[in-house]
């Protein structure tokens, strides 16, 4: 929050684009940074580097997938204090990965802080049943799911299509903070993602050109 964060519950910051969420829109990070005199040390470079690089190698060897390739990490922030602007605001409700990022093909989370002591709710649910799986699909509410309760530094790592459809749970007190790291089978979508070496990122050099 003392950096930006969006008008509504949930917030973004993706390191490699050089985005981060600001009320209603985003805008670029390294501007928000200049203003606020904040700069990225070294080993804080490092250690993200290192974190996204683990957790690439070990979702090729879950999934027997040495072509795997790392496309787009964001961290995000779910604030219960705030409330929904918009739809895009609204966190829980059931989904599928693919339909909104076609070229996922794994998605993992990794949680950062811990739960019951810095935030309450926030699980993360899987369908277990074909009505809960045909909810994001304009079917009723209901069916069987299960959860995986947040703890500081475990990670969710699934498949990112029709057979994981998936949901949050609301957080009913304080801040949920995770990151996000997808993984894709598309050379072309891999490349477009810029590694990150502490720089203003993707969007930054777009407005230069």
């Amino acid at each position: 929050e003392a950096w930006g964060g969006g008008a509504g519950p949930p917030s973004v910051v993706d390191l490699h684009q050089g985005s981060i969420s600001y009320k209603d829109k985003f805008v670029l990070l390294q501007k928000l940074m200049d203003f606020k005199n904040l700069t990225f040390t070294d080993e804080q470079i490092a250690a993200y580097n290192s974190v996204r690089d683990s957790v690439h190698q070990k979702a090729r060897e879950l999934f027997e997938a040495p072509g795997l390739k790392a496309e787009m990490s964001f961290f995000s922030h779910i604030n219960s204090t705030k409330a929904a602007q918009n739809t895009h605001d609204e966190y829980w409700h059931p989904h599928i990965d693919t339909e909104q990022y076609s070229t996922f093909a794994v998605t993992s989370i990794l949680y950062l802080n811990e739960h019951t002591t810095e935030y309450d709710g926030g699980a993360f649910r899987f369908a277990d049943d074909d009505q809960a799986a045909k909810e994001p699909l304009g079917g009723p509410p209901g069916g069987a799911w299960s959860a995986v309760q947040p703890k500081q530094g475990r990670i969710v790592m699934f498949s990112s299509g029709r057979e994981n459809v998936h949901h949050v749970e609301p957080v009913t007190a304080g801040v949920r903070m995770g990151l996000t790291m997808a993984f894709t089978c598309s050379q072309a979508k891999a490349d477009s993602v810029l590694a990150w070496d502490g720089g203003p990122g993707s969007a930054a050099l777009e407005m230069e050109e």
